[in-house]
């Protein structure tokens, strides 16, 4: 899909499946099951979504997934399918792992981070993508290293170490940067500490990559049904639709005015991809699909 002189791809690098209690938390399992159907074991559904980008001669990945260093017992645990999602992706768009430019992260989570790293021949860990420049929060840097004992299972040091070890690919972000041209990261928080987002721009377009700020569609189920809705000053044409995305990705992209959401299509996906109009622009949402 090309937005502008962006061209998009999102796709899922790998499937997993995790406690549905653990991911909806206080919400009462009579309600998120209705969304997300869980197995017999209490376990939900969940996707790893990553975007490939190609904008201005470069080509960037955002969210490299959980990748293929889990034990066996561990990969069992999460019911792991398909962790090679990503780099099969990369070579069907004709892209060499040392052809990437740049790789951003929204933090550094298991889920998200994973891919960064890979065994090579020998059982040393290598980094997936040897010449790309790496973006992460400092802050999130310093909680994955130093994490509260809540958080310390979330991050696993051999996911992103190996990036400063002998290779010094990573550059630390202090709060929001525009770190190549066409290529914002925005500190938000929330998630973790670092938590950061991810926006491309085209010209007056540009796309947001949410990460766990927004973990999963029915995350986004608000009262977003009838046409005209203002939040903030903004007018938004939605037809059930999820307000929540929208308006946070609106948010992001400043100046946008006014904006059309002309697909129903529901996303089921753990981070959302959306296109936003900036200085008045028409805008649709993209159409996704679980694959390149």
């Amino acid at each position: 899909m090309f937005l502008g002189d962006l061209e998009l791809h999102l796709l899922i690098a790998s499937h997993w499946k995790a406690d549905g209690g653990l991911m909806f938390g206080v919400v009462p399992k009579v309600m998120w099951e209705k969304h997300k159907p869980p197995d017999g074991n209490n376990l939900i559904d969940c996707a790893c979504i990553c975007v490939i980008a190609r904008i201005n001669g470069r080509v960037i990945v955002c969210e490299t997934g959980i990748g293929t260093k889990l034990s066996e017992k561990r990969a069992q645990q999460v019911v792991l399918r398909e962790p090679e999602g990503l780099l099969h992706a990369l070579h069907r768009l004709g892209i060499r792992p040392d052809e990437v430019d740049a790789v951003v992260t929204t933090h550094l989570h298991w889920d998200h981070a994973g891919g960064l790293t890979r065994r090579g021949e020998g059982g040393s860990f290598e980094l997936t993508f040897p010449k790309a420049r790496h973006f992460i929060q400092n802050s999130e840097w310093d909680f994955a290293l130093h994490p509260d004992v809540r958080s310390q299972s979330a991050y696993i040091p051999d996911d992103f170490t190996p990036l400063m070890d002998g290779h010094r690919l990573v550059e630390l972000i202090d709060g929001s940067a525009e770190v190549l041209p066409g290529v914002e990261v925005r500190h938000v928080g929330g998630h973790t500490p670092g938590s950061q987002v991810v926006m491309l721009r085209s010209g007056e377009f540009a796309c947001v990559v949410t990460g766990d700020v927004v973990g999963m569609t029915p995350h986004l189920r608000v009262p977003c049904h009838r046409p005209g809705l203002r939040l903030g000053g903004i007018t938004i044409e939605a037809q059930s639709w999820n307000g929540t995305c929208l308006a946070l990705c609106i948010e992001l992209a400043g100046d946008c005015v006014e904006a059309e959401l002309a697909s129903k299509k529901r996303l089921h996906a753990d981070a959302l991809l959306y296109t936003i109009g900036r200085q008045g622009a028409s805008v649709r949402s993209i159409e996704t699909t679980s694959g390149s």
